[in-house]
């Protein structure tokens, strides 16, 4: 026999029917209950930590408050999202066992989903541990009406993440965060030169530009 759902959950159901918006910044035990919040009229999603700074946080536990599979609920349930923001997606820590790992692994892949929102606006994955050139290169492709990206301090990604942005985002993409990443003066001038109604560029401890990069956006008539 199949249990009856607990009065929590049907709760849960019932609110997610109606939200427009919703926003679990910090709340970390309430992450786990996502999925559950997420529904068909939902447009505005923030999860993950308020500040990347938090000096009292756990991190052995806040790598544990979201659930698995997290961006593929989402997905399923509310596929008509146009704000994103889950700052702070972190799955590993030192704890983590050689049995988490592949699971962990997945639910990073599972970050790819994300191309599914067509309609999204606005994307900020910053300090999302293992983001891959692949899901960023997927979302790019999917999300073309992407105006705002933040992916500050994703080191696994590389300068395949900017030529990605730069071939299907150019006429979108208003609003980017490059902050703490490692990727190349030529990828980032490709950037730029592909993407002419940037406002926002921030390239905050980005240790491989210098001089003639500086030069070069100096001289770019579009950033006048």
């Amino acid at each position: 026999a199949i249990a009856p759902p607990d009065a929590s959950s049907t709760a849960c159901a019932a609110i997610a029917q109606s939200l427009r918006s919703l926003s679990l910044r910090g709340c970390g035990r309430l992450h786990r209950a996502l999925p559950m919040l997420v529904g068909p009229k939902l447009r505005h999603l923030r999860a993950g930590w308020l500040h990347e700074g938090e000096e009292d946080r756990d991190w052995n536990e806040w790598v544990r408050v979201f659930p698995p599979q997290m961006f593929n609920a989402i997905c399923g349930r509310a596929p008509d999202l146009v704000t994103l923001r889950v700052p702070g997606y972190a799955r590993l820590s030192q704890q983590s066992t050689p049995d988490e790992i592949p699971g962990i692994l997945r639910d990073y892949q599972d970050i790819a989903h994300v191309a599914a929102f067509s309609k999204l606006r606005r994307l900020d994955l910053c300090c999302a541990q293992l983001l891959s050139d692949v899901a960023v290169s997927a979302i790019a492709r999917g999300c073309r009406r992407l105006r705002s990206l933040n992916i500050r301090c994703c080191s696994e990604l590389t300068d395949v993440t900017l030529h990605a942005i730069s071939q299907h985002l150019g006429e979108s993409l208003v609003h980017i965060n490059l902050s703490c990443c490692d990727f190349s003066d030529r990828a980032i001038r490709r950037l730029v030169s592909s993407c002419r109604n940037l406002k926002t560029l921030d390239l905050c401890y980005c240790s491989q530009l210098g001089a003639a990069f500086l030069r070069f956006l100096c001289g770019d008539p579009a950033l006048a």
